[in-house]
């Protein structure tokens, strides 16, 4: 840590272990290059562009109990290295990845690192028992929607600074510009897991439409971890990181695996179908814990089925062919663009997403009472106490 006076940099590990986290990192990184601060860690290519000097390779980044499984050890090996090294850094920015964020951030702050999550765990949704263990995992949570600070302290996180910072995503301004005749965008997702099980249907149903005069191409957005995943060989697909705006740009309809991209899309005002399908274990697990009924982001953030959801079984060619068929009716673009200003009217934030970070980083290292001030002048006058994030009428 710094003694008083000293005038040399910060210097901040950044955590970053999955692609969505990853360009949430890159964005604080450019908002805070007029700063002081030097930035160093695990993240992807885009914070590394964005000036991260890296520490190791990111992990690959699961989602599924039984997914995890296997780098439960890898992760765990990882984290104590980085503590062996904490007393290099001034303050920590861990951002989303809570299996491995949340255990780090407590260790760190026992060492006297200042955490800044980047963030929340979404207890609205499921195991909201996590609000509680902010208290001894972060100093600060930037949220990314409006309504899970008030939700994070009514859940228990009275200690922990929590403060609403906008979601990036709807800072974008894409021009959607549906081609003709209409193309299916498909975004088969960012983990190898997640491609490996639904890009066969998502392909199959393509090919379907193309074969019945439907649909005149289909585009893939690939994410640069996965653009050597042996599904993509035979799948022309769009690659960078820019490609899911690409894609979006002249889709007529997206099918989506669920996760940030289906944000992204509903954002762009494209109608969207959304599939999942993880293992049979996490998949009952989960029908036990989860506290809504969608999984989708924006039907959660609008408390209603906006997009459609075909999930585990029901995610066969018949079923998702139909849901694209009805999302190609003309009338869907208008409701969609009608969900996209919806959205955006919850999701942006005075300031920007960026600065808005930085400053609750900047906070963090000035320490509590600074981070008292920032959630004082952050609350919202209007309580969203006990209550998720679907607040639409």
């Amino acid at each position: 840590m710094r003694s008083h006076g000293e005038v040399r940099p910060a210097r901040w590990l950044v955590v970053a272990g999955e692609p969505s986290g990853d360009r949430l990192a890159a964005r604080v990184i450019r908002a805070a290059q007029d700063l002081p601060w030097c930035f160093e860690g695990i993240a992807g290519p885009d914070a590394r562009d964005a000036g991260l000097t890296p520490i190791e390779d990111t992990p690959d980044a699961a989602m599924g109990l039984w997914d995890v499984l296997p780098g439960t050890l890898h992760l765990r090996a990882l984290a104590q290295r980085l503590l062996q090294s904490s007393h290099r850094w001034d303050g920590a920015l861990l951002v989303d990845q809570h299996a491995l964020t949340l255990p780090l951030g407590k260790r760190l702050r026992a060492r006297g690192v200042p955490v800044t999550l980047l963030s929340a765990p979404q207890v609205w949704a499921w195991r909201p028992a996590r609000a509680r263990a902010l208290d001894d995992c972060a100093d600060a949570v930037a949220c990314l929607f409006d309504v899970e600070p008030p939700v994070l302290r009514s859940l228990g996180a009275q200690r922990t600074a929590s403060v609403f910072v906008g979601h990036p995503a709807a800072e974008e301004t894409l021009t959607h510009t549906p081609v003709t005749p209409p193309r299916l965008g498909l975004f088969p997702g960012s983990r190898a897991r997640e491609i490996t099980r639904l890009l066969p249907t998502l392909r199959a149903v393509a090919d379907g439409l193309l074969r019945r005069g439907l649909i005149g191409d289909v585009l893939t957005a690939v994410v640069p971890e996965r653009a050597g995943h042996p599904g993509f060989v035979h799948t022309p697909g769009i690659h960078g990181p820019t490609a899911a705006q690409t894609v979006l740009r002249g889709s007529a309809v997206a099918l989506a695996c669920s996760g940030t991209v289906t944000l992204e899309c509903a954002l762009a005002g494209v109608p969207t179908v959304v599939v999942y399908r993880t293992d049979p274990i996490t998949a009952a697990i989960a029908r036990r814990l989860l506290r809504t009924p969608w999984i989708a982001l924006p039907n959660i953030l609008l408390g209603r089925s906006a997009l459609p959801e075909i999930l585990q079984a029901r995610v066969t060619v018949a079923n998702v062919t139909a849901a694209v068929e009805r999302a190609l009716d003309p009338s869907q673009r208008v409701a969609s663009e009608a969900i996209a200003a919806k959205l955006r009217a919850k999701l942006v934030a005075p300031g920007g997403f960026g600065a808005n970070v930085v400053g609750v980083m900047s906070a963090s290292l000035r320490g509590r009472s600074a981070l008292f001030a920032l959630t004082h002048e952050a609350r919202p006058a209007r309580s969203h106490a006990n209550q998720g994030p679907a607040q639409d009428g």
